[in-house]
């Protein structure tokens, strides 16, 4: 809705796996010391102990709708999260859900380092710092997504069969 609106803030999606991820939400609360504002929407993670606006659930046009609002976002590493910031223009800080600490039955790590090396994500792994990540996207220009031949080559097939 309109909360948000003409304000910083900065949009964390925990997406809607089965597993908590507390490896994120823990990274939060220097960033609301450091005075930012923060939209959580947290999924299955329990949020009691959390001092900021957390969400379990959002409608999709929702969350779609926040991320183009948000000046920054902060996303789990799951395929559905960073695809809706992409075709949106937003370079996510992705922190991929890993396998050794119970976060996921499938590391997300292989997709963010993939889509990372394609400039179209920022990782954020264990040992680096969010608060760098998102001073990065900060100022980070919009992802140069590839583009689909697809309706070039169903053009030249229509006309291919006007001409006969």
């Amino acid at each position: 809705g309109d909360l948000w609106r003409g304000t910083s803030m900065i949009l964390v999606l925990l997406g809607t796996n089965p597993y908590p991820f507390f490896r994120l939400m823990d990274m939060l609360p220097p960033l609301v010391a450091r005075g930012e504002k923060l939209l959580v929407q947290s999924g299955n993670t329990p949020t009691h102990k959390y001092a900021f606006d957390c969400r379990p659930f959002m409608d999709h046009a929702t969350i779609v709708d926040l991320i183009q609002t948000a000046e920054i976002v902060i996303t789990q590493g799951g395929y559905g999260s960073i695809r809706d910031c992409l075709h949106v223009g937003k370079v996510p800080v992705v922190v991929p859900r890993l396998i050794q600490y119970q976060e996921a039955q499938d590391n997300q790590g292989e997709l963010v380092s993939a889509l990372a090396e394609q400039e179209l994500v920022i990782p954020c792994f264990p040992d680096d710092s969010l608060v760098e990540k998102i001073e990065q996207a900060r100022t980070s220009k919009a992802p140069q997504l590839p583009q689909s031949r697809i309706p070039e080559l169903v053009r030249v097939q229509v006309s291919e069969w006007l001409r006969t």
